[in-house]
This record gives structure tokens, sequence and C-alpha cells, in this order.
């Protein structure tokens, strides 16, 4: 981390951030005097945000506002999203989507859970409604 001001008894600054494990970053900051501490302005760039996956996106357009619920095996949703099973096996179509339970639910909104039976898989997706403030 660096700060750096123009001058120095300027009381904004800029905090430039840079790490193996993070995203650069340059922070515009104030000092406050008064409690010597300093407070955010703002970010001079947007943050690094993970990129879309399309077979989310896909997997997404199941459910809508109109449509909440899509239940079925991994097979039928394959099937509803045009997926061959020569270019993905259904096991592991459902891992894919079993490490991305997060992502699902919070970028777009949907419950996702998948329970085995002896058939094979019991998918459902849920389109939780939006929070209002």
């Amino acid at each position: 981390m660096i700060l750096q001001k123009k001058n120095r008894t300027d009381k904004r600054a800029q905090l430039n951030i840079v790490g193996r494990e993070l995203p650069d970053q340059e922070i515009i900051i104030d000092f406050m005097p008064e409690s010597c501490t300093w407070q955010f302005i703002r970010s001079c760039q947007q943050l690094w945000e993970e990129p879309k996956d399309m077979l989310l996106e896909q997997v997404a357009s199941l459910v809508s506002d109109e449509h909440k619920l899509w239940r079925g095996s991994a097979t039928q949703m394959m099937q509803a999203l045009n997926i061959s099973t020569d270019d993905m096996l259904a096991h592991v179509f459902t891992r894919k989507l079993n490490v991305n339970v997060d992502r699902l639910f919070h970028d777009y909104g949907i419950y996702y859970h998948n329970k085995r039976v002896n058939k094979g898989s019991d998918i459902t997706l849920q389109k939780l409604e939006a929070k209002t403030a």
C-alpha cells in the first residue's frame, strides 16, 4: 500500500493498493484532523467482478417472474437447455451446478437444490422474490 498526497499539507490523499491476492485499487481518502482518521471518498476504478458464467446464465433462464419454479432431473434440464450429453455428462453438469450454488443465489436470485434419488437427481430451481427497500 502506498499513500500519496500532491502537497505535504493536503488533507486529500490517494491510497494505491497492489497485491497478489487482490485486485489493484486506487482509493481517494480525506484526513479528518478532529478525529485523526481517514474517510473514504471514492474508488477510482470499478472493483473486479467475476465474469458471467454462460452455463449459469442458461440455467437462470429456466425460471422467471412468471414461472418461478422448475423441477426435474439433470438430464431433463440439459435437454431443456439444448446441452448434448455428448458435450457434457449429467453428473458433470450437476457437479458444476453444485459448485455454483452461491452464485446462483447471489447473482441470479435463484434457490437451487439437488437431491439424489433412485433414478438419478431431483433438481429444484426457484426464483426468489426481489427484496424491496
